[in-house]
């Protein structure tokens, strides 16, 4: 089929510098596989908590980098022959400037079982101050760790023995380890439950752990169980309908909690949030975010910014063949939606984010990792506030304010410059609407795509490197040119 190419060139000039730095990219070697789950900004440095494996085994540690991303050094905290298994944030949890707490899966010496939980408490010198493992006959994963009231942690997850349904798990540990109880949770006999999440209940009297459960008459639904201090159940909820839904995630807002799980009709799969109060109940209408992708999903677990608003991670994608891209989303301290920004490191990549951490300039750091194709890589990504961000992989650079003349056109689509603030207005054909608009680099790789769900859609152009760039909307392309 023949395509129009539309030669054109834009120019570009700097006004203004700003403050914000970005980065975009991804950590590999020539032997090893590596994964990142969790990132923290530590002064002028971010650290990046995660795994790499070989063929020699895995190794669980946590690399230092300087302000553009680079490398400074790793910090081995754990080997195993066999890989451990990393989730997402929640396995990390920042106690002091310079100290951490790990919850992670060790593999167990037992026959037959994969699957024990260690504690790693150490410092970002690489010091190990705490390390224990909590062996069991089941299996057992982690998937968060918070500080508990008497001064000791409360790690949520998971549990199985072989033959049986998984339950919902906690374990309660004292200030250096100590084993002080366990307990399981189930929304039903007749299929897996576990937690995903777990906070501090809303007037201190215990914790709500979040996740997911199998009810027999709705399939699997969002699960909530509150406990007393000591691991005893007092309440517990699902959220969801006859369809299946994905695992709750949980926080405190003000006096209530800010709920959000998964939705899955047909072939779409999206969040949506809820406000709730101490009862488990609903205060005012649901949030749907169906307008994302037909397929987007999130990490564990919410974050709270300084701003008091919210941010989460995940992944999304156009359908479920499609490669996902990395996903973050920032809320208000009011639910409402400031940005979602999708990236990919390449149109045949998937690419997985598992944590967003906000950072001191008002953005944040994303971790993850590209899973396919082989080898898997660690990926960090550094947005400013607005959520921009440098495109092309493996960049880094200080964010320059442009402006942009003059209109082009090509066949279907028409762009329209703003000087003033900084931003490209596309509009299209009728027959476009519904497809994706994407920008490629000189280099053939996605570095924007939003879907059009109007004839008119406008962005920020600021993020742009110097060179020529594609932007395509079905089979109708208009190359433009970039230069500082």
């Amino acid at each position: 089929m023949y395509k129009l190419i539309f030669v054109a060139a834009l120019i570009w000039w700097h006004t203004a510098v700003a403050a914000q730095s970005v980065f975009n990219k991804l950590y590999t070697t020539d032997t090893s596989h590596i994964g990142f789950i969790a990132a923290r900004q530590i002064g002028d440095q971010y650290l990046a908590f995660g795994s790499t494996y070989n063929i020699n085994g895995s190794y669980v540690g946590f690399w230092l980098l300087d302000a553009n991303g680079k490398i400074m050094s790793f910090n081995l905290l754990d080997y195993a022959k066999k890989n451990h298994s990393l989730y997402g944030k929640g396995q990390l949890l920042q106690l002091s400037d310079s100290v951490f707490i790990a919850a992670i899966d060790a593999k167990s010496s037992k026959q037959n079982y994969s699957d024990d939980i260690m504690v790693i408490k150490f410092d970002i010198l690489g010091n190990i101050l705490l390390k224990k493992v909590y062996e069991k006959q089941d299996n057992q994963t982690a998937h968060e760790i918070i500080t508990t009231s008497d001064g000791g942690y409360l790690i949520a997850g998971w549990t199985q023995a072989i033959n049986e349904i998984g339950y919902m798990y906690a374990l309660k540990i004292d200030s250096i380890g100590g084993f002080v109880w366990e307990n399981t949770y189930s929304l039903s006999n007749y299929g897996n439950s576990a937690a995903v999440s777990v906070v501090p209940a809303v007037g201190g009297d215990g914790y709500i752990l979040s996740g997911y459960g199998y009810h027999k008459d709705k399939d699997y639904q969002a699960y909530l169980v509150k406990i007393n201090h000591n691991g005893e159940k007092i309440e517990y909820k699902d959220f969801g309908g006859i369809e299946a839904n994905g695992a709750g995630l949980l926080t405190v807002y003000q006096n209530l909690y800010f709920l959000i799980y998964g939705v899955h009709k047909a072939k779409q799969y999206y969040p949506v949030i809820s406000l709730i109060d101490t009862s488990f109940n609903p205060v005012g209408p649901l949030k749907k975010y169906d307008n994302i992708s037909e397929v987007a999903g999130y990490a564990i677990p919410i974050v709270k910014g300084m701003d008091n608003g919210y941010w989460l991670a995940g992944y999304s994608a156009k359908d479920n063949t499609a490669n996902p891209a990395g996903m973050v989303m920032r809320f208000t301290a009011n639910c409402d939606t400031v940005w979602v920004k999708t990236v990919q490191t390449s149109p045949s990549h998937d690419n997985y984010l598992r944590d967003v951490t906000p950072t001191s300039d008002g953005g944040c750091i994303a971790a993850g990792f590209k899973l396919y194709p082989s080898p898997q890589m660690g990926w960090l990504l550094k947005f400013d506030a607005d959520g921009n961000i440098c495109w092309q992989v493996n960049c880094d650079s200080t964010l320059t304010t442009t402006q942009v003349i003059p209109t082009i056109s090509g066949n279907g689509l028409t762009l329209y410059p703003n000087p003033a603030d900084h931003t490209l207005t596309v509009s299209t054909t009728n027959d476009l609407v519904g497809t994706y608009l994407e920008i490629y680099n000189s280099m053939g790789l996605l570095v924007w795509q939003q879907k059009l769900t109007a004839n008119t859609i406008t962005f920020a152009t600021n993020h742009l490197a110097n060179g020529a760039y594609f932007l395509r909307a079905n089979n109708t392309t208009v190359k433009f040119t970039i230069i500082h």
